[in-house]
């Protein structure tokens, strides 16, 4: 700038000194760049990281763990959709619910859901890990689940490789897994309620509206005979 004012002489010294300059703020500007970048890809993908996890959490129903309407009804259509093998469909209601919850609170109404929830999911967990397994060892297909919270006491199952005598077994032991589950009241005394359960065999390819509609029919006869109840439907047509 001081050759061009005519401050100091024009030379090739000059010029060569103008030519590093110019070199060394390219440098910087191409560093702060790099800097730059760097910083707004951590900021995309911290975004991307957390939106995943905003999805993932948008799906989940905070009380129990397990999916909610939400998140369980794309998923049981996707297997449905995709699935030729024996598909079950369950659905699982906490008896007397709302009477249950007006007479001990939401506070025991809530930890009930909670401890429910823990039991469906560590089933479930247990047998898609034992699927994997023998699936491997035995080239061979196991039971394998999905389950989710669709409202209040009410549970949504999705087996797959499973007859209906066999969901049969399984919605029994449920049962009486549920009558050992306890929550306990501030005076220490421990209470517990009961649930009844709606069996259908389910087609490939079937609407899950229809599905859904069919399984709720199912456990509404059930619960017609009382408390603790299992009823199972072979044909939802």
């Amino acid at each position: 700038a001081l050759m061009w004012l005519g401050f100091v002489e024009a030379s090739m010294t000059t010029l060569r000194l103008l030519l590093i300059g110019i070199a060394i703020e390219v440098m910087l500007l191409s560093l702060l760049i790099g800097y730059r970048f760097g910083d707004l890809k951590k900021q995309a993908l911290s975004l991307g990281a957390d939106k995943t996890k905003y999805q993932t959490l948008n799906k989940i129903d905070h009380l129990t763990g397990l999916y909610n309407r939400q998140g369980l009804i794309p998923t049981l259509k996707s297997i449905i959709d995709s699935s030729t093998k024996d598909l079950i469909l369950l659905e699982v209601n906490i008896d007397d619910f709302k009477k249950f919850n007006s007479i001990h609170g939401h506070t025991l109404s809530d930890q009930l859901l909670s401890e429910f929830g823990n039991l469906l999911e560590l089933k479930i967990k247990r047998d898609n890990l034992a699927a994997e397994l023998i699936d491997k060892e035995k080239n061979t297909t196991y039971r394998r689940g999905v389950v989710g919270r669709i409202s209040g006491g009410e549970f949504i199952i999705l087996l797959s490789n499973t007859s209906l005598p066999q969901s049969k077994l399984y919605a029994e032991r449920l049962i009486r897994d549920f009558q050992n589950l306890y929550v306990t009241k501030k005076d220490g005394s421990k209470i517990s309620t009961t649930i009844s359960i709606g069996v259908i065999n389910v087609e490939p390819k079937r609407e899950i509206d229809d599905l859904l509609i069919a399984v709720k029919n199912t456990l509404n006869d059930a619960k017609k005979k009382g408390l603790s109840q299992l009823k199972l439907q072979l044909d939802i047509n």
